[in-house]
């Protein structure tokens, strides 16, 4: 149904929280944050654009939502799937009791947490290696406590805390990635190139690096300049990925292809073993020729062995080898194209009346001209645009942070030099479960606009 408020009631924010619970086995405990990062969003965002605070939610309320969460799924702690604003986790007063509280309940449920690890002291990751299986994200940003500082302007003792957890983590054998938002405007390269290796030598299993993501609304001074900052951050993890003993892998990651490439290989693990490395390109598992790199990973991880033919410097090579207790190989990808989106959408343009325009983020264009192009489907069924995000502006060109004014504008400016299209398509990410925007836009609403049809995809 349509809702004709933009407001979000008590009882929507609830219902939100359900349904993250149980379509993304997320548990969300507080909007609280501990830090006050330059990079922050929350700090940017256009006034139209519509987050939701949960506060610090009651352990009470908490407890309501675990009944919706799938055991046979990994629980998720400090990640936000819709416009709640996640905070961080660790600082929740009950943060510890909730952990032990869903060990109770789901014994062997593998638990992960995004955290900035200002609250992992010693005593706090000695208490987490008890209720294993547990999985740390750690935003780490960078190993210098000065840099660490400008960056996520919080105290010295927080910095040395969040810093000296890496060693801890791997001391406790507590498994775990870490990421940092690449400002080198603010650290210099240096700075990155030595936290990349601060990392990797305590045995992370992959290193984000982010580009910072920010809006028209920031202040000039803070930000690295937009239309350059992507390429340098590329450059970076080119030169320090080859060199480094886990996956390095830049976010977003702007895949224009579906070849199934590694972007790393994790040192040790059942697939650095057997030979396999960054740069080389998965062509079977087990016999079975994948579509994308999202279905080359699916094939590649769970229970078993894993025979993979594999090109390598031309040369096709084969490798055979039997992944952990845990179902990983230790190969990291970057993420492309479902191919049962693929399916779902080559049958809405089959069964289409006339033509359909697709919109698409902008990051997402090259890859989604690959993924059309493959499906041998007339000239005639489609057309495919990106969308310019004016509501953000500055760095914002994923379809997430897409809106109704950025799609209305866009089809008006492809309707002003082209045939009107019979229908249009956009992408699902740029609305939640109600079917609304960031401004709280319904996505029917830009069909209504030019009289057509819509259908998420």
């Amino acid at each position: 149904a349509i809702m004709n408020t933009h407001a979000y009631t008590p009882m929507h924010i609830q219902d939100l929280i359900n349904r993250t619970a149980m379509e993304a086995n997320i548990l969300p405990l507080t909007s609280r944050c501990d830090s006050a990062c330059i990079f922050c969003s929350h700090q940017n965002n256009p006034p139209q654009v519509q987050v939701l605070s949960v506060g610090e939610r009651s352990l009470a309320d908490i407890l309501d939502t675990m009944q919706y969460l799938d055991p046979a799924r990994t629980i998720t702690i400090g990640e936000s799937a819709t416009n709640i604003i996640e905070g961080e986790p660790t600082s929740h007063k009950d943060f510890l009791n909730v952990l032990q509280i869903l060990r109770q309940r789901f014994p062997q449920t593998p638990v992960s947490i995004t955290t900035n690890g200002h609250q992992l002291t010693r005593a706090l990751i000695a208490q987490l290696s008890i209720l294993m299986p547990v999985y740390i994200n750690l935003s780490i940003n960078s190993s210098s406590v000065t840099c660490h500082r400008q960056l996520m302007r919080d105290s010295e003792e927080k910095a040395n805390c969040a810093i000296a957890a890496i060693a801890l983590l791997d001391e406790y054998r507590i498994p775990f990635s870490c990421s940092m938002v690449g400002m080198p405007n603010i650290t210099g390269t240096d700075d990155m190139r030595q936290t990349i290796r601060d990392i990797a030598h305590y045995g992370a299993d992959s290193i984000q690096i982010f580009m910072p993501g920010f809006s028209s609304h920031i202040k000039k001074n803070i930000f690295p300049d937009p239309d350059h900052i992507y390429a340098e951050l590329k450059a970076l993890v080119d030169e320090v990925a080859p060199q480094t003993e886990c996956p390095v892998l830049l976010e977003p990651s702007y895949v224009q292809d579906l070849r199934c490439m590694i972007s790393g290989v994790r040192k040790n693990s059942p697939a650095w073993q057997a030979g396999l490395r960054k740069g080389d390109e998965i062509l079977t598992v087990n016999g079975e020729t994948p579509y994308s790199r999202v279905a080359a990973y699916g094939y590649l991880n769970g229970p078993g062995t894993r025979t993979v033919t594999y090109r390598s410097s031309q040369t096709v090579l084969e490798a055979t080898w039997q992944n952990t207790s845990d179902g990983s190989c230790g190969i990291a990808m970057e993420y492309d194209f479902d191919p049962n989106r693929a399916d779902y959408v080559k049958k809405a343009l089959s069964d289409a009346p006339g033509k359909v325009l697709l919109l698409c983020s902008e990051f997402a264009y090259p890859l989604m001209q690959t993924v059309l192009s493959g499906m041998a489907l007339p000239e005639d069924a489609w057309d495919l645009i990106y969308v310019p995000n004016i509501t953000f502006g500055g760095t914002i060109r994923a379809a997430g942070l897409l809106c109704y004014d950025d799609y209305v504008q866009a089809i008006r400016d492809y309707c002003d030099h082209h045939t009107p299209p019979a229908a249009l398509a956009v992408p699902g990410e740029s609305f939640n479960y109600l079917g609304l925007d960031l401004t709280g836009h319904h996505y029917s609403e830009i069909g209504q606009a030019f009289h057509l049809p819509v259908a998420l995809m």
